[in-house]
C-alpha cells in the first residue's frame, strides 16, 4: 500500500523494519528527486553562510536534510533516500572544485554515514512514534544524532584530510565538522521533524489570532537579535550581556507554541547569528573565523539546550 506523508511521520521512529509499510515505487522516485534536489539547495545555503577568508561553516544544512528524510520514510526507502543524497552531495561538492574527485567521494560517503548512523541509533531506541514530547527521547535523539554520528563523521573526514596531497590539521578539521553538523542536528533537524512528521494538519487548525501571536513574536525576536548581535557596550568584565536578550521570546516561543515555535526560534537566531558573524558585526565576531564561528556555535548550544529541554518537559 502506498501511504500519504503525514502518515510516514507516524512510522518514522519504529524500532522495527516496517514490515508491512511500503511506499510505492512512483512514490519512492519522487521522494529520493525531492530529498536530492532540498539537499542540494542547503549545500548552498551552507556554502553562502560559510565565513570568510577559509569558509567555514558554522553549521551544515545537508547533514539535517538527510536525517530528517530518513527519520520521516518507512526504512524500505532508505537505500534510495542515501543514494539520493550521495549524488546530490556528489555532485555538488565536485561542482565547487575545492576538493580532487577522491576526496569528494569519501566525503560523499561520509556525509551518508552520518545519517544513517544518526537514523540507525534513534529508531533502534525509541517507540514506533517518535516525538519530541519525552525527557528520554529527546536524550536519544542529542545522543545519537548530535553527538554519535557528527563524532564519527567528523573523525572519518579528519582523517581523509589529514592524509590529502595537501594535509589539513586533523584537531581543527575534526573541530569545524564536528561542531557545524552537530549543530545542524540541534536545530535545523529538529525544526524539521516538528513541522513536517505528522502532516500539515498544525496549520490547518492555527486561528488567526494564532497566527497573529506567531507574527509578533517573530518581529521581537527579530528586534532583539538585531540589538543582541549588533555591536553593543558590554558588561562587567568585558561579557556581551545583550547577547541574550532574545532568550524571553524563545521561552515566550516555548510556552506558548511549544515545540514547533521552539525550534523555529532557535534556527531563526542561528540563522540571524550566522549572517551577523558574516558580515563582522556583533560581539561574537573575532579576527579569526575559527574563534568566531566556535563562539557562535557554542552560543547557540547554550540557548537551545535548556530551552528544548523545557519544551520537552513541558
Amino acid at each position: 500500500m502506498s501511504i500519504r506523508a503525514g502518515e510516514l511521520g507516524r512510522h518514522s521512529g519504529a524500532g522495527e523494519p516496517f514490515s508491512g509499510v511500503t511506499v510505492s515505487r512512483q512514490r519512492r522516485v519522487l521522494a529520493a528527486l525531492l530529498v536530492a534536489g532540498t539537499y542540494y539547495g542547503a549545500m548552498k545555503l551552507g556554502l553562502a553562510l560559510a565565513l570568510p577568508p577559509d569558509y567555514i561553516s558554522t553549521f551544515w544544512p545537508p547533514s539535517s536534510i538527510c536525517l530528517a528524510a530518513l527519520l520521516l520514510m518507512p526504512r524500505s526507502t532508505w537505500p534510495i533516500m542515501l543514494a539520493a543524497v550521495f549524488v546530490s552531495d556528489f555532485v555538488g561538492e565536485a561542482m565547487s572544485g575545492y576538493y580532487p574527485l577522491r576526496t569528494v567521494f569519501c566525503f560523499s560517503v561520509i556525509n551518508c554515514l552520518d545519517g544513517f548512523i544518526g537514523a540507525l541509533f534513534i529508531c533502534r531506541w525509541v517507540p514506533p512514534r517518535f516525538r519530541f514530547d519525552q525527557l528520554r527521547m529527546f536524550g536519544i535523539y542529542v545522543l545519537g544524532a548530535a553527538i554519535l554520528a557528527p563524532l564519527v563523521s567528523a573523525t572519518l573526514a579528519a582523517q581523509v584530510l589529514s592524509m590529502g596531497a595537501d594535509p589539513q590539521p586533523f584537531k581543527t578539521t575534526w573541530t569545524t565538522w564536528f561542531m557545524s553538523v552537530s549543530l545542524a542536528h540541534l536545530t535545523l533537524t529538529p525544526m524539521l521533524l516538528a513541522f513536517l512528521a505528522e502532516g500539515f494538519g498544525w496549520a490547518k487548525s492555527a486561528t488567526l489570532w494564532r497566527c497573529l501571536e506567531a507574527l509578533i513574536a517573530g518581529g521581537a525576536l527579530l528586534l532583539l537579535s538585531r540589538v543582541a548581535l549588533e555591536p553593543v557596550s558590554h558588561g562587567a568584565g568585558g561579557f556581551p550581556v545583550l547577547l541574550y536578550g532574545p532568550f524571553p521570546v524563545l521561552l515566550w516561543l516555548a510556552i506558548r507554541f511549544g515545540p514547533r515555535g521552539t525550534f523555529a526560534g532557535i534556527f531563526f537566531l542561528l540563522l540571524s547569528a550566522t549572517w551577523h558573524v558574516s558580515h563582522g558585526h556583533g560581539a561574537l565576531a573575532h579576527q579569526d573565523a575559527l574563534e568566531t564561528v566556535l563562539s557562535l556555535q557554542l552560543f547557540v548550544i547554550v540557548v537551545a539546550l535548556p530551552l528544548m529541554a523545557l519544551t520537552v518537559l513541558g
